[in-house]
């Protein structure tokens, strides 16, 4: 089951962020080993993209997790999804088809099209991002058209969401990034939200 916190409370906290003075950082988090993406476990209401690879005749563009968990496919009906990660959802409907003999070398990939970050402030485009694979804070910045000329670029602050409903604020200076003193090591997670922050 997602754990939000709720739309309001972050925008306000951006709303403080924004208003030009530096912010106590939390404790930046232990370095992500594993890509988000791989380790997550879908949950009911999660919609997924279904490429059947050899066989297109079963990709689906959308195929919703339903409140039980399960997903509804051509020759096979439903399979449970909901507490799976992607590689073994991706096994057990390979494993589905060739049982039923309908398939012998479907090869499916599943994308999970629900996983979204955030991204606000001083960059060339604002907005929601697709999360579709591990990503740092830089090279999201760089993906979202890079910082403006106002942006300031040493206290870039990442809000994320906690499971007891409050929010951490790290600060990051991507200048040191930039000029190469420090690696592009803190990785964003599904439902981050970026903030870029004006200079003065």
């Amino acid at each position: 089951m997602h754990k939000w916190v709720p739309v309001v409370a972050l925008v306000g906290l951006v709303i403080a962020l924004g208003a030009g003075c530096r912010v106590r950082s939390d404790p930046l988090p232990a370095t992500v080993s594993e890509d988000p993406v791989e380790t997550y476990r879908i949950a009911p209401g999660d919609v997924l993209e279904i490429d059947g690879g050899r066989n297109p005749q079963i990709s689906k563009d959308e195929a919703h997790v339903d409140q039980e968990g399960f997903v509804s496919l051509l020759y096979i009906g439903k399979i449970k999804a909901a507490g799976k990660t992607k590689s073994e959802l991706e096994r057990d409907i390979d494993t589905a088809y060739r049982e039923g003999e309908t398939f012998t070398d479907s090869q499916v990939s599943v994308t999970v099209l629900t996983l979204y970050y955030f991204i606000d402030g001083q960059v060339q485009s604002r907005g929601k991002r697709l999360y579709l694979r591990q990503t740092t804070l830089y090279q999201a910045i760089v993906e979202s058209g890079g910082f403006t000329e106002y942006a300031d670029r040493g206290d870039v602050r990442v809000l994320r969401a906690q499971p007891d409903g409050t929010v951490k604020v790290y600060v990051i200076n991507c200048r040191s990034i930039m000029t190469g003193r420090k690696p592009d090591s803190f990785v964003v997670l599904p439902n981050d939200t970026i903030f870029v922050p004006r200079g003065y």
